[in-house]
């Protein structure tokens, strides 16, 4: 019996396992209760299998330092080794033995390498699912912190170790935030370039009056003496109503009605001065925009 090393995120523990040889395989499992592990015993008689490895030749196997008498099972196509730990020096260096042994069987072709089809599962196979263990790991660690398990489950798919999945899922979180910003000040302009056109319309068509039917469909344009704006009106109209600041225009044209008396008065905002038409009771400062009734 060896103890088989089991990492997490946290700590590295010892389980346990009895373990033999299939042809290129490594098949570890749980001891059968009440059974003892013998030279001529079966192992599925004597053990539950948990879980196998395929060597090929291009593995190697060593000793490790540490803790106890440990050796690793090296693979150099994957990230994740296979340590384990015997009871003595004795145990250690007669397994180290037996599998150099059969990797060298294995290189000679005296006993064929696993295909990927087979039973037990590639190297590729091992490292993906050892793979997607470390992410499931990270993942619930950084919900558990409180992070969301989309943020998590992004972090952990690009990080190695648990120190890097912090700052990933810091950067994740950052830039959600950032483009949720980026939404909500976008819809809040259109928002408001929506209201702006659904004013255009009663406001450019304001006009206080036309003379006869004149000008048919025809429309002219012309621009407010107070603020500046321009602004289209029916031909024939005597009048319109700027729809930025509200000032009754006069139109070139429109007939010989006297021109209306002014009066100049102040923003009580802004102080900017305006002058406006005798009888107006309000009008938007063209500066500020506050809204002034006009006494």
């Amino acid at each position: 019996m060896l103890e088989l090393q089991e990492r997490s995120l946290l700590k590295k523990t010892w389980k346990p396992m009895f373990f033999a040889l299939e042809g290129p395989d490594i098949v570890y499992g749980t001891p059968t209760a009440g059974q003892a592990m013998s030279s001529s015993a079966r192992f599925s008689d004597v053990a539950d299998e948990v879980g196998r490895f395929s060597m090929e030749k291009t593995w190697s196997v060593f000793e490790r330092d540490g803790d106890g008498y440990m050796f690793e099972v090296h693979n150099p196509r994957s990230t994740s080794q296979t340590v384990m730990k015997a009871a003595t020096r004795e145990l250690r260096q007669e397994w180290i033995s037996r599998l150099k042994q059969r990797i060298r069987e294995i290189e000679e072709g005296r006993v064929a390498p696993r295909s990927t089809g087979g039973p037990a599962r590639s190297e590729e196979e091992s490292a993906r699912s050892g793979e997607n263990m470390r992410q499931k790991e990270i993942t619930d660690a950084l919900v558990a912190m409180g992070f969301l398990r989309s943020h998590a489950e992004k972090a952990a798919a690009s990080s190695a170790d648990m120190n890097q999945a912090l700052e990933e899922v810091m950067k994740v979180q950052l830039a959600a935030a950032d483009t949720s910003s980026a939404m909500q000040a976008s819809a809040r302009t259109s928002s408001v370039s929506s209201g702006s056109r659904s004013r255009l319309p009663s406001s450019t068509s304001a006009g206080t009056g036309t003379t006869g039917a004149g000008g048919g469909g025809h429309r002219g344009m012309a621009k407010c003496g107070n603020c500046g704006s321009g602004f289209s009106y029916p031909v024939g109209a005597t009048r319109v109503q700027c729809h930025s600041c509200g000032v009754i225009n006069n139109l070139p044209g429109g007939g010989d009605q006297p021109k209306p008396d002014t009066v100049e008065l102040q923003c009580g905002f802004c102080k900017t001065r305006v002058a406006l038409p005798m009888g107006q009771k309000s009008f938007t400062c063209a500066e500020c925009s506050v809204e002034n009734s006009v006494p």
